[in-house]
């Protein structure tokens, strides 16, 4: 059960870290304020739809991908809301990152 320890290491770093915390209260904030909510759940649909299109490499993916990069960059205006994407965006990096070293250490 040393692997389940490490594990539970590793949950507990990552829900002590300053920028998952953060993170989390700015969430809890988001979804708590309906402007916030709603513009959040535009831009997700809103990425959904441009993913789609490029996975089925539909003929709208471009104008898919401009609605989606004009409605980001108008919220991305909110310094809150930018903020927000940006450590979404660090988290993920990270989690991608461990996910790589978890995955060589296995592999090798």
């Amino acid at each position: 059960m040393k692997s389940l320890n490490a594990l539970d290491a590793l949950i507990q770093a990552l829900l002590n870290d300053e920028t998952v915390k953060t993170f989390k209260t700015l969430e809890q904030k988001l979804l708590s304020h309906d402007d916030y909510k709603t513009l959040y759940e535009k831009l997700t649909t809103k990425q959904k739809r441009m993913v789609q299109a490029a996975h089925y490499k539909s003929k709208d993916y471009a104008e898919k991908k401009q609605e989606y990069d004009d409605l980001l960059n108008t919220i991305e205006q909110d310094p809150f809301i930018s903020q927000y994407l940006d450590l979404q965006s660090q988290i993920n990096d990270d989690l991608q990152l461990i996910i790589r070293l978890i995955e060589d250490e296995i592999n090798n």
